[in-house]
């Protein structure tokens, strides 16, 4: 069975299938942080799922199994708009350079792309933030990185995600029903 041939039975279903549907991967775990449902409930519609071969491994990055639900062709194409976006671009030069400076990508990327200087050092910044990249050098114009993460041939996208903040506790709650 397909994931275009599958209709959810119940309520609970319907949500747990909503959550995952249209993502390119995701993860068991992922499923579970993202919804209030119980931990038996999510595994128990994730192994219905992979029986009936609604989702698929998609890859395994040596620490965890990344599932989807699309179709091989549109994982593939999906992945590809991935790689060939302003990000991918970057994260392919960053890859290839291994140290670099937001000039060197910049001079890297003329004819092949247009991504302005601005974008590219803002994208470091996140980069360097997430722990993917280490400065090795300067400051401003003239920052030197090291990759020090390589995950692989997709970038890491940036993503805003709606949640709430309890003061109270110092906590942080994804809101449910909400994409990642």
């Amino acid at each position: 069975m397909s994931s275009t041939d599958f209709t959810p039975e119940t309520e609970i279903e319907k949500e747990l299938w909503n959550l995952i549907k249209d993502k390119d991967q995701f993860t068991l775990v992922g499923m579970k942080t993202q919804t209030e449902l119980g931990d038996w409930v999510v595994e128990n519609f994730f192994r219905k799922l992979r029986r009936l071969k609604v989702i698929r491994l998609a890859r395994w990055d040596g620490k965890m199994r990344l599932f989807t639900a699309l179709s091989e062709e549109d994982y593939q194409t999906k992945l590809a708009t991935m790689r060939f976006s302003h990000e991918g671009a970057i994260w392919s030069c960053i890859r290839s350079l291994g140290t670099f400076s937001p000039e060197d990508i910049q001079a890297a990327l003329i004819g092949a792309q247009d991504v302005g200087f601005k974008k590219i050092a803002s994208y470091c910044g996140v980069l360097k933030r997430a722990g993917y990249l280490k400065v090795m050098s300067g400051t401003g114009k003239q920052t030197r990185y090291r990759l020090v993460d390589d995950t692989g041939p997709l970038p890491p996208r940036r993503k805003r995600v709606f949640v709430l903040v309890d003061q109270n506790v110092g906590r942080v709650r994804h809101v449910t029903g909400e994409r990642v």
